[in-house]
């Protein structure tokens, strides 16, 4: 009969080395995991916050060039001070 010349180094992985293997291995991927969620919750707050401040300043160009034109087309008195009448806000 054929002898099985095989040493005890040779014959592979324990089970309690594959389970330490398996845990370190998903402590990786789940580290990897919360920083993706992560990213992504940070991306969303960021373009909310770009959303938001692009309409704070649509708003203030459009009351900015409201209040530009209220003067518009007064040939009586074209300068806008505070003795105009119905001229609106005057800025000093």
């Amino acid at each position: 009969m054929a002898q099985s010349f095989i040493s005890n180094k040779e014959q592979g992985f324990t089970l309690i080395e594959l389970i330490v293997a398996l845990a370190l291995g998903l402590i990786l991927v789940a580290a990897a995991t919360q920083l993706f969620i992560g990213g992504l919750l940070s991306s969303r707050l960021q373009k909310a916050n770009a959303e938001i401040q692009d309409s704070g300043i649509f708003g203030l160009e459009y009351m900015a060039r409201d209040i530009r034109l209220l003067n518009y087309g007064n040939v009586v008195n074209p300068q806008l001070t505070d003795t105009t009448p119905w001229g609106g806000i005057v800025l000093t």
